[in-house]
């Protein structure tokens, strides 16, 4: 757990806190390991640069990945934050299952004879190739506790979580510091309730979970009494696992915390009744943060998460929670009617979208206060991630073949990479009836469209569907 302490000046002159920021990090390391041909890359499979930004932002963003996943997309959900999840079970395969990799583990050696077993059955009737993929997709789900705690260890190590956590906290200090300066400017807000806002936000801490609560030992505690003889058959062996699985579920409770398979999800969540957030391993990879990326699509990603998350403890449900996660009323009766007011306006203006496979509008009440993260959380990032280049004393590295973007336009082409995604029409009308969150399109387009500082990165003229006259403000640059 990483408590993020700052100082806070309260009362005088200025409101604004005043802080001492002791990163072990130096701000050139950031750039030591830096992958720029990686980055190249990944813009070339994403940007459709035949698109004008200023017009769509999200098609230009992403329209050459919806391309490039169109035929797979017709059948099944796609979303550009789950590949590295993908990439995983791949490698795993790869290198363990089908691979020379060499691990001492009992479980190890019991999934690579479960495969043996189901590419024997299938080699039967099928090519080899066929039996190996059809393998790998129906590999039991029995099995993804072990897969991950393998995986885990074989992505991390000690040290790569200590520099994660140095530079993540250096980043949330970043984001943090322009959250208290958002509050500090609205004129609508008090000096007692900014006192309130302050204490919560100086007291929100981060979670972080540590290696060695999930060692290998555990892992195959978990599977020990998991055993394959050379004389099952492939529907014997099924059958054993479907035997084994109530045990292992029983064996799970006993360990009383979140599943690796859990935790490799890319997630951060914020408990408004322990003014905390939660930071699952998933969120520290790729897209949204990678030691080998440029801080300009850390801050797009990850930053944006660390804001979005920040701002839930200031949204329409947050805000009547204090600093210990107790309901509490902090804001005058007149504040009180004024952010009611702001929130009022993002329902009618999301209540404009409409989904264009279910042809649905949007449910702004449904998704509030998403919607106020989303618009607060990509403003805090992006004034952190400026305070981080204000710190550098210089603009980060150009881009190979992609030198024409600034660094700004690169913060908000990794915000909006974060939501590159397909859903299929049953999926689609679902999460239109029941997800809180916006559809992906418009968590790009109308997030963007109220932000002052993407307009001004992009150079959009004032009247373009990117750069709307009327833009909504709550928890972000303006009054």
């Amino acid at each position: 757990m990483v408590c993020i302490l700052l100082k806070l000046l309260i009362f005088g002159v200025n409101l604004l806190p005043t802080f001492n920021f002791a990163s072990t990090i130096s701000l050139k390391d950031n750039e030591q390991s830096l992958d720029l041909q990686m980055v190249s890359k990944l813009l070339n499979e994403t940007i459709d640069e035949s698109i004008d930004p200023c017009q769509d932002f999200y098609q230009f963003a992403c329209g050459t990945w919806l391309e490039r996943n169109y035929e797979e997309s017709k059948s099944s959900d796609l979303r550009m934050i789950h590949q590295p999840i993908k990439l995983i079970r791949q490698t795993f395969f790869d290198q363990f299952i089908t691979g020379k990799k060499v691990l001492k583990s009992n479980i190890l050696r019991q999934m690579k004879y479960f495969h043996r077993l189901c590419v024997t059955k299938y080699t039967q009737e099928y090519s080899y190739k066929f039996a190996i993929g059809h393998c790998e997709r129906k590999f039991p789900t029995i099995f993804d506790e072990a897969l991950y705690y393998i995986m885990f260890h074989q992505t991390f190590n000690d040290k790569k979580l200590r520099n994660i956590k140095l530079k993540v906290t250096n980043m949330i200090d970043n984001i943090k510091y322009s959250f208290k300066k958002l509050i500090n400017e609205k004129e609508w807000i008090d000096k007692k309730t900014k006192h309130y806002a302050f204490k919560k936000l100086n007291s929100m801490r981060s979670l972080f979970y540590d290696m060695k609560n999930y060692t290998l030992k555990e892992m195959e505690t978990l599977y020990e009494h998991l055993k394959f003889t050379n004389e099952n058959t492939f529907e014997e062996a099924k059958k054993s696992l479907k035997t084994f699985d109530i045990l292992l579920t029983k064996k799970k409770k006993l360990l009383n915390k979140l599943s690796l398979i859990s935790l490799f999800q890319p997630n951060a969540v914020y408990k408004l009744t322990e003014n905390k957030i939660s930071y699952n391993l998933g969120i520290f990879m790729k897209p949204y943060f990678d030691e080998k990326l440029p801080m300009s699509f850390n801050y797009g990603g990850l930053g944006y998460i660390i804001g979005h998350e920040i701002t839930h403890g200031f949204d329409d449900d947050g805000s009547q929670y204090n600093e210990n996660g107790k309901k509490f009323n902090w804001w005058s009766d007149e504040e009180k009617k004024i952010f009611q007011e702001k929130s009022n306006l993002f329902i009618e203006q999301y209540n404009k979208n409409v989904e264009k496979v279910s042809g649905y509008n949007v449910n702004g009440t449904l998704t509030l206060s998403e919607n106020i993260a989303d618009n607060g959380g990509i403003n805090a990032a992006f004034n952190g991630y400026k305070k981080y280049l204000n710190e550098l004393g210089r603009d980060e590295q150009k881009i190979p073949g992609y030198e024409k973007y600034s660094n700004e336009q690169l913060f908000f082409i990794a915000y909006s990479q974060l939501y590159c995604s397909s859903f299929t029409f049953v999926s689609t009308h679902y999460l239109m009836m029941n997800d809180p969150h916006s559809p992906d399109r418009f968590r790009v387009l109308t997030t963007l469209g109220n932000q002052k500082s993407f307009s001004d990165a992009f150079q959009c003229k004032v009247g373009s569907k990117m750069n709307p006259k009327y833009k909504v403000v709550i928890w972000k640059t303006g009054k």
